[in-house]
């Protein structure tokens, strides 16, 4: 029988050809008279040792526990995907895959049935698939739609081996009727998206007379059709056709390419049947937001002309998509570091320059870093537990004068905390956070000073995924999780005030969690976040002595988990995980009745970029989504 072949509960074991004995030497000199040489043949072995080398045994305990669990035997979880359930056991399934590592943190709930977890967008055939890997190691699909579908199940729960090597085989055997569909998938390798855009170019017409644009499952344009069109409704290979030839038709105007296909255009069809830039329409009254901000943009444009940027006049992406990464400003740049993308723990660092509208890369973290609080303090940022993956970390970095350097670890290890600095007094503190399965209550103030931790008052309510915010001579803590809900509670700490402790503030319109907070402009701000069943766009504002929180404008992409900092006295929001995707794109509000925006707008050198009425910008990235 081979290592991987299946057998039924209760058939006997694989014989153990592969099994090496070694010579037994009592006092009698007797032993094993078919002996072999074990892994040590120096002849260290005791008098009375047994040596035993049995290189099949790991794959026929993984066949075991392949045949129970598939006649529902002693596993202990159950995966739902399109209402189909998988069992199989969560310790090898938090082994094979660092997305169910992560979504099987907390203790499954006492109960005779087997915990069940529900993963959101992934096909039902292609997460059984999955999991056949992880016993077997292997994986079969036999046709290009299920081998997408299966790439995209193994995006989603990090399975790189099997993402890899499904990437490559897909890239290298493109044809007319799936290569857009390949060139879609997420995370592709980027000499990997070169050879499909080469094949592309070269098999142009092939592409379109093939009818793969109707197969699309999303085209980045959107079609709005005047009331007075006529004709019915068009057939989706028509539009795709009319929109590709539109973006042909622009493409031959000169225009930048990359920069073109970089935007989303929101395009109608006229009287005429002829596709036309909804840029072009005039204001009216009661317009959907989205028109409205899509017409803005498109005068900014206008008036830019020749003097837009070589990369074109959006905001610059960060260098890769990241999640549950750590964000600040600090010496009039936005430094983004570790977080995930996708696939992996991160220590890349990289820093956005608002007067070049540039991401440059920065030294490393000193070991990969995700789920953790990133804050100033002084001329240093600080980057303060969080996970490697594997393990909570209680390490603590500093970024400054180009270097990072350690500092004093945290009293706890921790993920999912927050952080807010006082730069006033000199001092940081790490607020809640995810250790031993609960979310805490503990508050731990540092001074870079003595180097040195101290305790503060506790919260009232343990938190994790919460943001944590210096504003107006106090530490706030805006929503999170207690390990069970989201949170709309929010508590406040004066600084002002001899022996305070927490006292509740306002509560946020909507429980959240991983959810971005900052000081701006003079107010509280709180940004984006989870539900716990969709990213959100929120944004909401506290005034000073207000005792609610008024909504402010909407962000352009739904985001948890994202990175919120203040820069130049302009809001930015970057990275977060939009509930389905992670993300690399960067937006900004520059005015408090202003609307976010992608466009970038040139800005003051970086020594003028510190407002005076904004002594302590910083904000947290802090937080994961829980899938």
């Amino acid at each position: 029988m081979k290592p991987q072949d299946d057998y039924r509960n209760g058939d006997a074991y694989p014989t153990q050809s592969a099994c090496h004995c070694v010579r037994v030497s009592g006092a009698d000199g007797g032993g094993c008279g078919s002996a072999s040489g074990s892994e040590d043949s120096s002849g260290a072995e005791g008098a009375d040792e047994l040596s035993l080398r049995d290189a099949a045994a790991p794959a026929r305990a993984l066949l075991a526990l392949n045949a129970l669990r598939k006649s529902r035997q002693h596993y202990d979880a159950v995966l739902v995907a399109d209402g189909a359930e998988v069992p199989a056991h969560r310790a090898l399934l938090a082994a094979a895959s660092p997305y169910l590592l992560e979504a099987f943190q907390a203790p499954p709930p006492a109960g005779p049935a087997p915990a069940a977890l529900r993963v959101e967008g992934v096909d039902a055939e292609a997460l059984r698939t999955l999991v056949e890997y992880a016993y077997t190691g292997r994986a079969r699909v036999r046709e290009p739609a299920a081998a997408r579908r299966l790439y995209r199940a193994a995006w989603r729960l990090r399975v790189e081996p099997v993402r890899a090597h499904l990437a490559s085989r897909l890239a290298r055997r493109p044809a007319p009727a799936d290569a857009l569909l390949t060139r879609a998938l997420p995370d592709l390798e980027p000499h990997l998206l070169r050879d499909l855009d080469a094949y592309i170019a070269d098999h142009f017409d092939e592409i379109c007379a093939s009818g793969a644009l109707a197969a699309l499952p999303k085209i980045n344009i959107e079609m709005l059709r005047e009331s007075s069109a006529e004709g019915g409704e068009e057939t989706a290979p028509a539009v795709a056709a009319a929109a590709l030839t539109w973006l042909r038709e622009r493409q031959a105007a000169d225009l930048d390419l990359e920069e073109l296909c970089s935007r989303t255009h929101l395009l109608f069809v006229d009287a005429r049947g002829a596709l036309r830039d909804c840029g072009e329409l005039p204001a009216s009254s009661g317009e959907a937001p989205a028109l409205g901000e899509y017409r803005r943009e498109a005068a900014e444009r206008a008036r830019g002309g020749a003097r837009e940027p070589s990369g074109g006049d959006r905001l610059a992406a960060l260098s890769r998509a990241r999640c549950a990464l750590g964000a600040a400003a600090l010496g009039g740049r936005l430094v983004a570091c570790g977080g995930y993308d996708r696939a992996r723990v991160l220590r890349a660092a990289e820093a956005y320059d608002p007067a070049t509208n540039t991401w440059a890369p920065l030294p490393d973290l000193r070991g990969p870093r995700a789920r953790f609080p990133a804050a100033r303090l002084g001329d240093a940022l600080f980057a303060l537990g969080g996970s490697d993956g594997h393990a909570d970390l209680d390490s603590v970095h500093a970024l400054a004068a180009g270097a990072w350097t350690v500092r004093a670890r945290l009293p706890l290890a921790r993920t999912h905390a927050a952080a807010a600095a006082d730069d006033a007094r000199r001092r940081l503190y790490v607020i809640g956070g995810w250790a031993g399965g609960l979310s805490l209550r503990r508050v731990d103030c540092y001074d870079p000073d003595a180097d040195a931790w101290s305790d503060a008052p506790p919260l009232i309510t343990g938190r994790s995924q919460c943001a944590g915010v210096y504003w107006a001579g106090a530490l706030w803590a805006l929503g999170g999780c207690d390990a069970w809900h989201c949170l709309a509670s929010t508590e406040t700490l004066s600084l002002d005030a001899p022996n305070a402790v927490w006292t509740p503030g306002p509560a946020l319109p909507t429980a959240r969690r991983s959810v971005g907070g900052a000081q701006w402009r003079g107010r509280l701000v709180s940004a984006g976040g989870s539900d716990g069943a969709a990213s959100l766009r929120r944004t909401d504002f506290l005034l000073p002595g207000a005792d609610a929180w008024s909504a402010g404008p909407s962000l352009r992409r739904a985001r948890a988990a994202l990175g919120l900092a203040v820069l130049g006295g302009a809001l930015y929001a970057v990275g977060g995980f939009d509930g389905k995707e992670f993300l690399a794109c960067a937006e900004t509000l520059r005015e408090p009745d202003a609307e976010w925006t992608t466009l970038w707008a040139p800005s003051a050198p970086p020594a003028a970029l510190a407002a005076p009425d904004e002594p302590g910008e910083n904000g947290t990235g802090d937080g994961e989504p829980v899938y």
